[in-house]
């Protein structure tokens, strides 16, 4: 049985009660009933625990369920404040009125602005302008606002001190209950550092286009292209010049160099197969924009359908790429080829001029070596000698020129070939103890017993050196000697070095004209050529011809006691003859000429002029040769084919009327099969050109008028005792 109800479990349960007739509405009147309080307590107990029991319960949910809430609610506050003090901590916040008056500022604002928040608090957002903005700006921000959007934005601001500082900012306008904005929110984040470094690389930016914008200008007004070619192969940079001579049109102006050189291939720039481009470049331009590109070549010449020559350069950079330079050459090369057709021109006016002078100088030496040979009173004797002097020396200076203009033009080369010193000393004697005459001079020549015999080298030159010094020392010296000295100064199993000295007791050469005594036309003082005469290009001709043998040609001299001009000459040595020269010091002697070296043979002179052919045959006769004269080269092979028994030789001049001594050597060699029948070009035309021509049309040897009849009896005697053995 339930336990009974406390005094106060009974109250409530009145209470209970009275609650449920009111609420029910019964009315009952005004009743007074007795009650069973213990039987109804006692029937009433057990509901009213079950009541109890579930109000309770109720109330238990209740409460978990608002707990529930609550710490969903409020449990992220921790984390909001720690976000809401790092906001605080690094980010600039502030709080304006709808006037735009400070309302709140945190820590970070007040020190990147100065102020304290005591001071910021009724301050405007307006102190802090830096004049960098303009009015619109704010004002745009402003509208923003105030139609309740957001602003976000960069604002260059003024600090307390002046200094300006850039952040970027959001401001975020609070409404109020009637809808309006009556707060901003403004958070900023200091973007100074960034700012500045724009600012600097904008400056830096703005400095280099104005930089690159000179240098195109400059590249765009000076005569020569400049092209920059990235590793790529794709052009970074032309100037206007490079468009103007490569005639690239407007749409390829920046496109890839493979693109370009296929537009110029197709145009027809190259030409077919690249033939305008110089040879080094073909392949290089045919592999750009295949598999396997070449690299350019530094440097090559192309030309353009429109006529022009372009020099083009490439240097490599360090990075791949690569610049190049674009040179219009045109006039350049056209002055070249003006310049060559001037030097083709000058020497053929001197090929002429040689051929036109020595062709009467040949006559004249020649009938004077005849009328020598005829019974002379000894006065004719003395005019004859000196007109033949004058004659020479006439040759002698028409040899000058012809060298000189040689060297000059850059075709004098060097003949090396085997030969003698001694040999070459020997001539040297005899031609010079002629020159000497009846003056009391002396000529000698010493050489040391070191010096080699057999030497490898131009001695044609090297005695033509010796000649000209020996021949100015004679000239020279009223009375005295002159000797040449040769002595090693180094020698090797393979080469010598030789030095020669030529000294003389003659008049000297005063110090302030030895300056200029190598230079061409030029003389010690305008009286020597009156005195002794010359055109002074002996000593720069022979100045030229020892730096071509590898020396320098010097001079030591006093005034009034003699000069010497010396200088060194590198030879191979002559592997079969290297014995060395006996040492000596002795007076030169004139070797006798044998009478009749000529005897017995058959000779063909075919020459147009008859003067020269009367003293060719007179000379010819004179040493024993049987002489048959032809008047051109179609007589002479005529001459040749009907000879019986047949010639020996043929003396064959060049310049002839109906049929040349080049056509009628072919003849003799092709249609009459004589192949080796000796064959001398006999001729005025004696350049090194001549002379190769007449070596190709198929003659044996060539001799220059005027002719050395000694030169001419030798190479006969060579060539006839050769076709013989």
């Amino acid at each position: 049985m339930a336990p009974l109800p406390t005094a106060l479990t009974r109250r409530i349960l009145v209470l209970w009660c009275a609650c449920l007739l009111l609420c029910t509405g019964v009315g009952l009147g005004v009743l007074v009933w007795q009650l069973d309080t213990a039987g109804v307590a006692a029937s009433l107990w057990p509901q009213a625990q079950v009541a109890l029991g579930a109000g309770l319960a109720c109330l238990l949910a209740c409460v978990l369920l608002i707990r529930m809430t609550l710490l969903r609610w409020l449990g992220g506050l921790p984390r909001l404040r720690s976000m809401v003090e790092a906001l605080d901590q690094h980010a600039i916040v502030s709080v304006a009125d709808a006037q735009g008056n400070i309302v709140y500022a945190n820590d970070r604002f007040c020190e990147i602005t100065g102020y304290s928040r005591a001071e910021w608090m009724g301050r405007s957002l307006r102190d802090l302008r830096s004049g960098v903005h303009p009015q619109a700006y704010f004002d745009e921000i402003w509208s923003t606002l105030f139609a309740g959007r957001v602003w976000r934005g960069e604002i260059c601001s003024r600090k307390r001190n002046g200094e300006l500082y850039w952040v970027d900012a959001t401001m975020v306008p609070v409404r109020a209950d009637d809808g309006r904005s009556h707060q901003y929110v403004a958070i900023r984040t200091d973007i100074t550092a960034r700012k500045h470094a724009e600012q600097e690389r904008e400056a830096a930016h703005a400095v280099l286009a104005k930089q690159t914008a000179q240098m195109q200008a400059v590249l765009d007004h000076i005569s020569q292209g400049v092209a920059m070619i990235a590793p790529d192969k794709t052009v970074a940079f032309q100037s206007q010049r490079v468009m103007e001579l490569l005639e690239i049109p407007t749409h390829l102006h920046d496109a890839p160099l493979a693109e370009i050189i296929a537009f110029q291939n197709t145009r027809g720039d190259f030409g077919k197969d690249f033939e305008l481009v110089e040879e080094s470049a073909r392949a290089y331009l045919r592999a750009v924009g295949t598999a396997t590109p070449l690299p350019a070549p530094s440097r090559y010449t192309r030309r353009t359908l429109s006529g022009r020559t372009l020099e083009i350069g490439s240097a490599t950079l360090p990075d791949g790429g690569s610049v190049r330079t674009f040179t219009d050459v045109t006039s350049y090369v056209q002055a070249q080829a003006q310049a060559e057709q001037a030097s083709i021109a000058k020497g053929q006016f001197l090929a002429n001029m040689s051929h036109e002078i020595r062709t009467p100088m040949n006559a004249i030496l020649g009938m004077l070596q005849l009328l020598q040979n005829t019974p002379l009173t000894p006065e004719q004797q003395d005019f004859a000698h000196k007109t033949e002097d004058a004659a020479r020396s006439l040759l002698g200076l028409l040899n000058d020129i012809l060298d000189f203009s040689k060297i000059e033009a850059g075709k004098m080369v060097l003949d090396p070939r085997p030969f003698d010193l001694d040999k070459v000393l020997g001539n040297l004697a005899v031609i010079l103890s002629a020159n000497i005459g009846d003056k009391p001079v002396v000529y000698r020549y010493g050489v040391d017993a070191a010096v080699p015999r057999g030497l490898l080298g131009d001695d044609m030159r090297l005695q033509q050196v010796l000649i000209n010094l020996g021949g100015n020392a004679i000239k020279f010296t009223k009375r005295g000697e002159v000797v040449l000295r040769v002595r090693v100064l180094e020698m090797s199993a393979t080469d010598v070095q030789l030095a020669f000295a030529v000294s003389d007791t003659g008049i000297g050469i005063a110090a302030e004209n030895q300056a200029h005594i190598f230079d061409g036309f030029s003389q010690a003082e305008a009286s020597t050529t009156r005195r002794f005469g010359g055109t002074g290009l002996g000593l720069s001709i022979s100045s030229r011809l020892v730096r071509m043998l590898g020396g320098e040609l010097t001079l030591n001299s006093t005034l009034g006691q003699g000069s010497t001009f010396s200088f060194q000459a590198r030879f191979a040595l002559d592997g079969s003859a290297v014995a060395p020269l006996s040492s000596r010091l002795a007076p030169a002697a004139v070797a006798p000429v044998k009478p009749q070296r000529l005897a017995g043979m058959r000779l063909l002179v075919v020459e147009d002029n008859k003067i020269n052919q009367m003293v060719a045959k007179g000379l010819l006769v004179k040493e024993g040769a049987e002489v048959t004269l032809a008047d051109d080269g179609q007589l002479g092979v005529a001459a040749v084919a009907a000879a019986q028994p047949p010639f020996d030789a043929v003396l064959m001049d060049v310049q002839m009327p109906v049929m040349d001594g080049y056509a009628a050597t072919r003849a003799i060699r092709s249609d009459l099969g004589l192949v080796h029948l000796p064959i001398i070009a006999m001729t005025a035309n004696a350049m090194a050109s001549d002379r190769a021509a007449c070596l190709e049309a198929g003659m044996d040897e060539h001799i220059g008028k005027p002719f050395e009849l000694n030169h001419l009896v030798a190479t006969l005697q060579r060539l006839v005792h050769a076709r013989v053995s």
